[in-house]
């Protein structure tokens, strides 16, 4: 009344490939290996940071079992995704990209086995973000009575400015306001005669993941007539 008998592994619940050993008995003979994977799950979550207007990093949460982990880059030309580099750790910068530019990303751990890399495609992180633009240079500040007048050079790939002043060079910045893309002149009132002030421009894209600043320009300081 039986057929054949399991062999298989004690441990059996690790990332990779493992063999169950099937033995026929009774009317049938012969030995049968057939094999099964256990694959990577998914991380938590991917965060980008220490974003540059060439390079983002990227840090994700550890997944139990993985050995390592490749992350991918959407192209649009493609219209798929490219392998942008492998890591055995819970990092990777990915590099030469383009300044203002919003980029989708996709973590996707794997398990190494004996005939190589087993991986869950369809089991992924996935973060959208953007490089910083260039950084902006501010080229013109003017007065008037109580008014200066701050210019700055018009970047691309950006959602907006945010303009900074201070009463000292080194002093705390207070933001004026936010400024739309393609803007490229703000105005601050209710400044005293005489006295010097001090501005700085950044630029912010949005993205999914939240905000992503360019540094700040040089400062720029103003003599309010």
């Amino acid at each position: 009344g039986t057929d054949y008998k399991l062999t298989v592994a004690s441990k059996r619940s690790a990332v990779g490939r493992h063999t169950v050993k099937v033995t026929f008995m009774g009317n049938y003979s012969g030995t049968k290996y057939v094999y099964f994977y256990i694959l990577p799950g998914k991380s938590a979550s991917v965060k980008s940071s220490a974003q540059t207007s060439s390079a983002i990093k990227l840090t994700w949460s550890k997944v139990a079992g993985a050995s390592g982990y490749t992350v991918y880059r959407y192209s649009p030309s493609k219209k798929a995704y490219v392998k942008a580099g492998a890591t055995t750790g819970t990092s990777y910068t990915v590099k030469n990209l383009l300044a203002g530019t919003k980029y989708t990303f996709k973590v996707v751990a794997y398990g190494k086995t004996s005939s190589g890399k087993v991986y869950n495609s369809n089991t992924y992180a996935l973060i959208k973000t953007a490089t910083c633009t260039k950084t902006p240079t501010v080229k013109l500040a003017s007065t008037a009575k109580g008014r200066a007048t701050v210019a700055w050079t018009d970047v691309s790939g950006e959602t907006g400015y945010q303009v900074y002043y201070a009463t000292s060079k080194n002093g705390t910045y207070s933001r004026i306001a936010n400024y739309k893309a393609n803007t490229a002149k703000a105005y601050k009132t209710g400044l005293k005669s005489g006295r010097t002030y001090y501005f700085k421009v950044r630029t912010y894209i949005n993205t999914d993941s939240g905000y992503v600043y360019s540094p700040f320009s040089a400062v720029k300081s103003v003599k309010i007539k």
